[in-house]
Order: structure tokens, then C-alpha cells, then sequence
């Protein structure tokens, strides 16, 4: 943490940050205007969760692969041309945040966006690592403030500075279905399939959460949730139609550039419709799509 001192020849205060075993010292000046809006999509930080081969992945890669480095905690994504870092344990990942960290700092930072593929598992290592430290299997054999304090403290840090990185920062997962307490009971619920630590830490710091799903037949990115669906952004300005209505659903068409071509074209406020005109129907509506889901697998549990 930064300690600010007062200077002693009432010029502008500086803050000593300790960096190893360098200290750095830096100018401490408050902004006096406000710094503008960030104007392209790719400067964002995006959680985007959704069903399994869905194309979350081939949509983070573009419009150009040669320009995103994705931090991958699944197996290598060998049916896409890629620049990946593939991360099995937390020292990996660890190492190419460093790295990541060395080149921001030299001004040489090469990628438009980082994205971090499987933000569960991503945690998952966290509380490894945490344990280790703590010398446990795992986190309830501590205190519920040493063990999952010690989960937290370790994956808030490395969320921070992946936040911190000089690009858009997307965070990639599948999602669930989970039972949460609505306005008239409890209700089932697509959201990303992180646990409520990670959840917390890292969903409510990115700029807008999507869930990409299906609605019949086609593929649709949500971007504005309800009771029943995760999803929302805090984007001002963007994801407007034509008319100034929000945004709620993006069709994403059948190839990662269309998909691509229609994320891009609902930021940049050119779509007509808020929900796509083929499925404007009863039986495929923002509420109609949940409830169809929830029936089918309701029946499926009996």
C-alpha cells in the first residue's frame, strides 16, 4: 500500500511503493478533470459466462489472435490459433503475471487483451496456493478467518493486478443453474459457475457480465439479466439500439465473426432491436426462454 507524505517544499506530495527490494518513488498529484470514458469495447474488463462449446472462447480471440494473450486454465485450445499460456498450477500462472507486470512497466505491453479462460479453476488454484501456504489441505482446517481469509486474500491480489493490466481484461466460464432467494422466493438462476468468494472479488469489479445461451436454436449474448438470468453492465452510454433502448439480447449469428461483428455493432449502439426480431415470440421471451429451460429440467429431476 501506498503511504503519502506530506512534501516538505509544499510541492506535491509523493508515495514510496515497494516493489522487492526497490522503492520507487512517484509524484502524488490529485486529477483536476475528469479522465474520459474508455471508447473501445476491447478496453473493457468483460466476465462472460456460458454453456460448454457455446464460442465464448473463439469470441474472446477476436478480431485478431495475434493480439490477445489468453491465460488458459482448461487444456491447450488447440482448434484455434491462439497465443496461450497454458497454467496448471499457480506458480505458471504466477510467473506470467510477473511477466506481464515487467512489460507494462517497460511501456512494451504487446496485447490489446489478456483473458483468463476458466475463471473457476483460476480460483480453484488460488485456494490451493493458499493452503500451501497455510500448510493444509484444505481451507476449513484453519479458522473460518485464517483459512478462507487467507483463499481470499490470495485471489483478490491476483484479480487486482490482472485488473490492473494496460489492456482489456476479459474473464471467461461456464455457467450454472443456481437456486437463489428472489423477490417472491426462492428461484433458479443462470449465472457464472463460480463459488460466492470468487464471485464476489471478481464479478463485481468488471465493467459488464454476459451469459451466452441459446434461444432455440440461436446463439444470443445476454446483456441484460432479470430475476433468472446473470447479466448486466455498467457501460454508459453503450448498448443502446437505434431508439435508446437497452440493449438485452445480442443474436451472435453461427461463426466467431459474426459474432464478433454483433458484439461490437450492440457497444457501438447500432442494433434496432433490444431483443433479436426472430425470436420475439411468446414462447422464446427474456422470461419465456428461463422458464422453458427450468420445465425441461424439472422434468428430467422427476
Amino acid at each position: 500500500m501506498a503511504t503519502i507524505r506530506n512534501s516538505s517544499t509544499g510541492g506535491p506530495a509523493k508515495s514510496t511503493l515497494k516493489t522487492g527490494k526497490v522503492k520507487v518513488e512517484e509524484t502524488f498529484v490529485l486529477p483536476t478533470k475528469p479522465t474520459k470514458q474508455a471508447a473501445d469495447l476491447s478496453d473493457y474488463s468483460v466476465l462472460i459466462h456460458g454453456e460448454k462449446k457455446i464460442g465464448k472462447t473463439s469470441l474472446a480471440l477476436e478480431p485478431d489472435p495475434g493480439e490477445v494473450l489468453v491465460v488458459q486454465f482448461d487444456p491447450p485450445q488447440i482448434a484455434y490459433d491462439r497465443m496461450e499460456v497454458v497454467c496448471t498450477t499457480w506458480l505458471k500462472f504466477a510467473t506470467t503475471l510477473k511477466a506481464l507486470e515487467k512489460l507494462a512497466r517497460e511501456g512494451k505491453f504487446p496485447y490489446s487483451r489478456v483473458v483468463i479462460d476458466r475463471a473457476d479453476v483460476w480460483f480453484q488454484l488460488a485456494q490451493k496456493e493458499a493452503c500451501q501456504m497455510l500448510g493444509i489441505s484444505h481451507p476449513s482446517e484453519e479458522s473460518w478467518g485464517k483459512g478462507w481469509g487467507a483463499v481470499r486474500d490470495v485471489f483478490n491480489d491476483s484479480v487486482t493486478r490482472v485488473l490492473n493490466l494496460p489492456c482489456g481484461k476479459w474473464f471467461i466460464c461456464h455457467s450454472d443453474w443456481k437456486e437463489v432467494e428472489g423477490r417472491n422466493g426462492k428461484v433458479n438462476k443462470l449465472v457464472p459457475n463460480l463459488n460466492n468468494t470468487a464471485d464476489e472479488i471478481l464479478n463485481g469489479r468488471c465493467d459488464a457480465w454476459f451469459a451466452y445461451a441459446y434461444r432455440g436454436k440461436e446463439r444470443v449474448l445476454i446483456c441484460k439479466g432479470d430475476e433468472r438470468t446473470g447479466a448486466g453492465h455498467r457501460i454508459k452510454g453503450h448498448f443502446r439500439t437505434t431508439d435508446d433502448d437497452a440493449v438485452e439480447e445480442i443474436p451472435m449469428g453461427s461463426s466467431p465473426e459474426e459474432a464478433w461483428e454483433a458484439f461490437l455493432a450492440a457497444f457501438n449502439n447500432e442494433l434496432e432491436h433490444a431483443v433479436p426480431p426472430t425470436v420475439e415470440d411468446e414462447e422464446y421471451s427474456p422470461q419465456g426462454r428461463v422458464h422453458k429451460i427450468l420445465k425441461n429440467n424439472d422434468k428430467k429431476n422427476k
